[in-house]
């Protein structure tokens, strides 16, 4: 292995990099940036995971959420819309999701059910039974 090593034999000039980051205009350009560096370095929006399920009576919406608390997820419809939203605060991080879907006209908006467990939020969404079709006899 061949190892290269760069010295600068006259020491009594400064090096092209430490003039540029040591200059006052370099140092105008990063200073109001500064002030971002929480927002920019502590807010994630991140998109876990997501399987939906059709079956026979229902459909189903997992998501992979792992360590997030019960208490950080919302569960909402509205106006037919579903949806599922996520805001976590740690002491180094800010982190939010929120995921809608539009519910279709074969699905009871009113009987949807939520458990969170091992990470994953199970959201059920029971299909509308239909009713018998009522074959009325013509006299």
């Amino acid at each position: 292995m061949t190892q290269i090593t760069l010295r600068n034999h006259n020491r009594n000039l400064p090096s092209l990099f430490d003039n540029m980051f040591n200059s006052d205009v370099f140092g105008r350009i990063i200073e109001p940036l500064a002030m971002f560096d929480d927002i920019v370095q502590h807010n994630t929006h991140y998109s876990p995971q997501i399987k939906v399920r059709d079956y026979e009576k229902y459909k189903e919406v997992s998501v992979g959420l792992p360590g997030v608390k019960k208490d950080e997820l919302t569960v909402s419809v509205q106006d037919n819309m579903l949806t599922i939203a996520c805001e976590s605060n740690t002491e180094f991080s800010h982190s939010s999701f929120t995921r809608t879907w539009t519910l279709s006209k074969d699905l009871n908006s009113s009987e949807i059910t939520a458990k969170y467990e091992d990470g994953v939020l199970t959201v059920s969404i029971p299909k509308v039974e239909e009713s018998p079709t009522n074959v009325i006899e013509i006299q």
